[in-house]
């Protein structure tokens, strides 16, 4: 009986091409001989585990490597976030300013000039601060990416929660903590201090939920709230998006995610305009306040099969503009609205919440039924009302003067953003539901 080893090439070739093969089998016959190693290599598809700013700086190490071999990225087929923002309470997980040689930023611009991210992200990789910052470089390695999972996603390199962000002492201590310089605080001339953390607070290297939103980094549109989605925003889309069958942002666990940060409804447009984009996991998405999503009027209609929308703030409009660029191919649609937009009408309407949480129900389970009547059954339609939005701000809407318990501005309480629920939602003046 002849060896696996003197087969024919070709023919090896195509044993490995069924896939019918597992990773561990790979593994023993690639240390059979230099043969079967040099044929298999090509196949072990990787499952990466990005860690966001994490303090093994692993992120950025990755890069270094692919600058060096960029054909291990060819064998990427799924990317999940774990996000390692530093925080102000514990000092060990200040990750350290990344340095990069001057041949590797001389890499690292050709490819972001080649992208057309150039002016947008290449100064933010520069820094090394924002590791988040490298996954829009990481699209452009990897063409056989099927599924990017963003996880439980933490955006600012300090998230701070407090409308009045840091305090400018604690983030200068924390800058220079990062920099790898001393900090040393001044009791015979505190102001000075002050002013120096007041001066980096100002500077493009951090950003805190509630506060400093017009100096997101350099140069980028707070629209995004994340690096990565600047990505989708170029054209032609990177080799990582091409492939994408599976998206997911916000955490697969109900129960522990971090429901409080919101995420612009923008966004969900060019999600979902992925070409070959089959599953679709959404969570906190926002519409409300100043941050509006842009009509899906003429957009193509691409392969999404399954749909899950969790604590989602979004207008019927918005769920209407779904619905209908997903119809005729969605197989499977689950949503939990939001209790807090519930709730926020409940205090206009002075109707039980239950009674209005089962009429926004009714509307979008029928009208993703109506726009996907030949693919959707009633079975395969699950709609109702999710777990409470602790600290659901919406960055961008906020203002001086604002209703702290929602987290818009005095102008974004007035109708049409909140209002008396109708019946029904087709009329003209419920447009926002």
């Amino acid at each position: 009986m002849a060896s696996l080893a003197s087969l024919p090439t070709e023919l090896l070739i195509q044993i490995f091409e069924e896939e019918c093969l597992d990773s561990l089998d790979l593994i023993r016959w690639s240390v059979t001989c230099a043969k079967l190693q040099s044929l298999i290599s090509s196949y072990f598809k990787i499952n990466y585990d990005f860690q966001v700013d994490h303090p093994s700086q692993s992120s950025w190490r990755l890069i270094r490597c692919l600058l060096l071999n960029s054909r291990i990225a060819e064998r990427f087929q799924r990317i999940s976030l774990t996000w390692h923002r530093r925080s102000q309470f514990y000092e060990d997980t200040w990750t350290k300013k990344w340095d990069w040689t001057q041949d590797e930023l001389t890499k690292i611009h050709d490819m972001c000039e080649k992208f057309g991210i150039t002016d947008s992200v290449y100064p933010v990789i520069e820094k090394g601060l924002d590791s988040e910052s490298l996954l829009v470089l990481l699209l452009c390695f990897t063409p056989n990416l099927e599924a990017l999972d963003l996880g439980d996603v933490l955006p600012g390199v300090i998230p701070c929660y407090r409308e009045t962000g840091l305090e400018p002492t604690k983030l200068y201590e924390i800058y220079n903590a990062c920099m790898g310089t001393n900090y040393e605080w001044d009791p015979e001339n505190p102001s000075e201090t002050e002013e120096r953390g007041e001066y980096i607070m100002g500077t493009d290297w951090h950003i805190t939920q509630m506060s400093e939103m017009d100096t997101w980094h350099s140069g980028k549109s707070p629209q995004h709230l994340l690096w990565v989605y600047t990505a989708f925003d170029l054209n032609p889309l990177p080799p990582g998006l091409l492939n994408i069958k599976e998206f997911s942002h916000g955490t697969h666990d109900e129960t522990t995610g971090r429901k409080d940060i919101t995420w612009p409804y923008s966004n969900v447009i060019k999600i979902l305009l992925l070409p070959r984009l089959e599953y679709l996991k959404l969570e906190a998405v926002t519409s409300w306040g100043k941050i509006r999503g842009y009509p899906l009027d003429g957009a193509p209609k691409w392969s999404l099969k399954r749909l899950e929308l969790s604590n989602c703030e979004m207008q019927y409009r918005d769920y209407s503009m779904i619905a209908e660029v997903t119809s005729g191919s969605l197989e499977s649609f689950k949503c939990a609205l939001s209790i807090r937009q519930i709730e926020d009408y409940y205090f206009e309407d002075q109707r039980p919440t239950k009674v209005i949480a089962l009429k926004m129900e009714k509307w979008v389970r029928e009208l993703f039924l109506e726009k996907n009547a030949g693919t959707l059954s009633p079975g395969s339609v699950d709609v109702r009302t999710g777990g409470t939005l602790w600290r659901c701000y919406t960055p961008y809407a906020y203002s001086s003067g604002s209703d702290h318990r929602h987290g818009f501005g005095e102008a974004d309480l007035s109708p049409p953003y909140y209002g008396t629920l109708p019946d029904s939602p087709g009329s003209e003046a419920d447009e926002d539901w």
